[in-house]
């Protein structure tokens, strides 16, 4: 699309350099008259050039500075330049803007009635604007329609509206009181889910809130004790995650609140084996969602994957644990056509060796994490790992 775009740009600066300087002699008068070269004379006969230069360069930066956001992409090259065409419709309306008003304003000069031809040119012009007006609306209506379709996805499994929270267990009496860091906004009276790794999944309801030895409401991104009613006896132990996602809301949507949880509190807790063995075991029990891209062979055939800093010369496969990881890659809206897999960890690791150096989850937000080659083959080196994914 760019090549064809910049190959678009070049061809209407050239169109406008001939048209110049056709401006440019047609007014020297072939004839050897009298021929008085003026400045005036001679921007006119240049003007075209120069907007086909500037507009030129316009272009290659809009693509330089596009190349340099999503350099890390590896396939970035397969989707629209969406900068470049947004660029080029809005020089195309502002030229017709401009052109209007200059119109306008030679008009309103003239005392005589206006020639069809001059008032052709007005028409044409107001319906080139009309037209480009409507396009535009059009192109924003089914953007933000996308947009509502893509989000409603991250909110069929929150609980208590769309207040998405979760909180790794550190302390519990292993009764009914627990304390931890919530990430995102819980309430009093709040139906949760509590996740046990051992013991798997019950629905809980949040009695009381304490922060800073004081009864609260409400809490958001900070250290808390919760008191949760008695439906959680035997569940509630440490690195146990309460959220608001419910994990089987909707089989069409994978949620991994588990996984999240425990990503969260990586940076704290990576010395701790206990720690270690619940993020593997999550790890190994989560499926993901992969972005797909297509080539015209199947042997083209490729998943998201970027490039980290650490060592931008390799390739890395792009991991999502939910929707809100997955609308946190902000290019995700201007898919016409997104192409979405779920693979569980044991299929991702098969893709690795043949095109990627390791694994990326959720490199976007809101917690990221690398499992390199090494870290893979400790998953699938611990006792047990073939027959988490049996039928």
């Amino acid at each position: 699309m760019k090549k064809y775009l910049l190959l678009l740009v070049m061809f209407i600066a050239a169109i406008g350099y001939v048209a110049g300087l056709y401006g440019f002699f047609h007014n020297l008068n072939f004839i050897f008259r009298e021929i008085t070269i003026t400045p005036w004379l001679i921007l006119r006969g240049m003007f075209p050039l120069a907007w086909g230069i500037m507009a030129l360069l316009t272009f290659v930066m809009a693509e330089y500075v596009y190349r340099q956001r999503f350099r890390n992409e590896l396939h970035f090259r397969l989707k629209r330049i969406i900068w470049s065409k947004n660029l080029f419709f809005v020089g195309i309306v502002a030229v017709l803007i401009v052109r209007l008003i200059i119109t306008s304003r030679l008009i309103g000069g003239q005392s005589s009635t206006l020639s069809s031809k001059e008032m052709i040119q007005l028409y044409l012009t107001m319906a080139a604007i009309g037209i480009a007006v409507v396009i535009f609306g059009r192109q924003q209506y089914t953007k933000i329609k996308h947009q509502r379709e893509l989000r409603h996805y991250e909110k069929i499994a929150i609980l208590n509206g769309e207040r998405r929270y979760t909180m790794m267990v550190i302390e519990t009496n292993q009764d009914t009181i627990c304390t931890g860091f919530v990430y995102g906004e819980m309430r009093v009276n709040d139906a949760i889910c509590l996740h046990c790794s051992d013991k798997g999944d019950i629905d809980a309801k949040i009695i009381e809130i304490i922060c800073n030895d004081k009864s609260v409401t409400s809490a958001r991104n900070q250290t808390v004790t919760l008191k949760l009613d008695h439906s959680c006896k035997g569940f509630l132990q440490k690195y146990s995650i309460i959220s608001s996602i419910q994990y089987d809301a909707d089989p069409t949507i994978v949620e991994n609140p588990g996984l999240s949880g425990v990503l969260r509190e990586y940076g704290k807790f990576f010395e701790d084996q206990e720690y270690i063995g619940t993020l593997v075991y999550e790890i190994c029990m989560s499926e993901y969602y992969l972005i797909k891209y297509t080539g015209e062979k199947e042997a083209d055939e490729r998943f998201m994957s970027v490039r980290l800093n650490i060592d931008p010369s390799k390739d890395v496969l792009v991991l999502f644990t939910d929707w809100d990881a997955l609308l946190r890659y902000s290019n995700i809206f201007e898919e016409d056509n997104l192409q979405l897999e779920v693979r569980n960890i044991k299929e991702c690791f098969h893709l690795v060796p043949a095109k990627y150096d390791s694994i990326v989850i959720n490199p976007f937000g809101p917690k990221s994490f690398i499992i390199t080659k090494e870290f893979m083959r400790h998953i699938q080196e611990v006792p047990g790992y073939d027959e988490l994914f049996k039928d």
